[in-house]
């Protein structure tokens, strides 16, 4: 079912005569030129998206346009105010006759199928405030006369195939509350400039090609409260006594800040100590896949808001602070592929809403892995490698305060040196899909409680102890989803 080529003059639709039909719309609006062109006879309407007759059926001669769907008017001079086409599966080009629409204040296109240039047409609707292109096919650089709709709030155009470097012009938009930019192909730098912006609060240009450090002065922006960076090519140090680039974090204003997002790209330097002074609101720090390295600083315990802690894929190393158990609010913990060491705090206990925690990969050791019985845990892994520094295994008993995390469903364990037997408390734990116990020196029978998971998916016993019979039920009977290799008295 091919796209509506709403904007364009589309090969069988003949709408870009039509120009939205809005030419002049005011009170005294000439009629809507080229309306005869819409193709909703009943031989038409095959082709189209049942979507867009809904959305279109109004379109006509014989309904005033303020009351078509999508149009919202003044109610004292009937301009037009807002254009609304949200995820209608629309395509083609944005008719020029847009810029026609001299009043409008809100212009919505999210989630379509709208390509070619970016519209530059759309700089000349100087009552703009609220535009919003993302999620689209619109390519080349954004105009250069969007500068002169200084009353913009927000400018969004993520998800596109923007191009060329984020404008130093966007300056002169004094206003600017949002920026939406991800998912496009900027390159460049951060400007400085978006630092004049002094209304920002919302600034996302994560998944570009962006490069060079990120302006120091956006750190200590008072107004931010969600930004996010990630998967670009930034780089810049975290030095222990400043921030991500340069200014110091006893001078950091981001009182409010919500969301710090920078993973995926190359920042180096340690974790500031005083990242105890960001927002108490902070409810998500991403920083992963970078090259941090250094402790986690105590006063991450501060941070009593946070619900995501994201530190996976970097250098860091010492033992976890107790802090971490502080974070009462604390769903999501990642710190993965690290080079941490010592023993998991038992503080952790203390974590009654954790959901996810990822451990692999990192040198942590000890008999006792954790007390979690409060936790709600669906995603527990942590599976310790052999790496080329030297080997590092938890041991002891898997803990019976397993069984507790009743709403586990991922448990990876494999790779230490766990031994005794698999703990009859597991059997609580009916909703795993994924158990991983391998490369361990546990022994006994296998439990029969686990051919009585039926929501197992995948089970890996491999390379430990076990003896008796194989169980004959459940997953043991998907040899596909069942690994025993490496139990000799089996």
């Amino acid at each position: 079912m091919k796209d509506v080529e709403l904007f364009g003059l589309g090969p069988s639709l003949e709408l870009g005569l039509l120009g939205l039909g809005l030419l002049g719309l005011g009170p005294q609006a000439p009629p809507l030129l080229g309306l005869h062109h819409l193709p909703f006879g009943p031989k038409n309407r095959v082709d189209l998206p049942t979507s867009v007759h809904r959305a279109l059926g109004s379109w006509n001669d014989s309904v005033r346009q303020c009351s078509w769907k999508g149009i919202t008017c003044n109610i004292s001079n009937g301009r037009i105010m807002d254009l609304s086409l949200e995820q209608l599966r629309l395509g083609g080009t944005l008719t020029p006759f847009i810029e026609n629409l001299t009043f409008l204040n809100r212009l919505s296109l999210l989630n379509n199928s709208f390509h070619g240039e970016f519209p530059h047409e759309v700089g000349r609707l100087l009552y703009l405030q609220h535009p919003n292109f993302s999620y689209n096919n619109f390519g080349g650089s954004i105009p250069s006369n969007l500068s002169h709709c200084i009353k913009l709030k927000v400018l969004a155009a993520g998800a596109n195939n923007l191009t060329r470097t984020i404008p130093t012009w966007i300056r002169n938009l004094s206003s600017l509350s949002q920026i939406s930019f991800g998912l496009n192909n900027f390159i460049g730098s951060i400007p400085h400039e978006i630092d004049l912006l002094s209304s920002l609060t919302y600034l996302v240009l994560y998944g570009n090609y962006l490069s060079g450090s990120v302006p120091s002065s956006i750190y200590n922006k008072s107004s931010l409260y969600y930004f996010t960076f990630t998967q670009n090519h930034l780089h810049g140090n975290l030095p222990d006594d400043v921030g991500i680039t340069l200014p110091t974090f006893k001078y950091l204003l981001l009182t409010v800040l919500q969301v710090l997002r920078l993973g995926v790209n190359n920042f180096g330097g340690v974790l500031p100590k005083a990242i105890a002074n960001f927002s108490s609101q902070m409810n998500t720090f991403a920083l992963n896949s970078n090259g941090i390295h250094g402790n986690i600083p105590v006063g991450i315990g501060n941070l009593d808001n946070l619900a995501l802690i994201a530190l996976e894929g970097n250098r860091l190393t010492g033992s976890l602070p107790d802090a971490l158990g502080r974070l009462k609010n604390l769903r999501e913990l990642y710190l993965n592929v690290n080079k941490f060491s010592g023993r998991i705090p038992s503080s952790f206990g203390n974590l009654s809403v954790l959901i996810k925690l990822f451990l692999e990969e990192n040198n942590f050791e000890g008999r006792t892995l954790i007390v979690l019985e409060t936790a709600k845990i669906y995603w527990y892994s942590a599976f310790i490698a052999t790496n080329s520094v030297s080997e590092n295994n938890f041991s002891g008993v898997i803990p019976s305060s397993l069984g507790s995390c009743i709403s586990l469903e991922k448990l990876h364990l494999e790779g230490n040196s766990f031994d005794g037997n698999i703990p009859q408390t597991l059997k609580n734990l009916r909703g795993s899909v994924d158990i991983d116990l391998s490369r361990n020196n546990l022994s006994g029978k296998i439990p029969e409680f686990l051919g009585e998971f039926t929501e197992l998916k995948h089970l890996n016993l491999s390379y430990n102890n076990f003896e008796g019979e194989i169980l004959k039920n459940g997953i043991f009977k998907n040899a596909t989803s069942l690994s025993l290799y490496g139990n000799n008295k089996l």
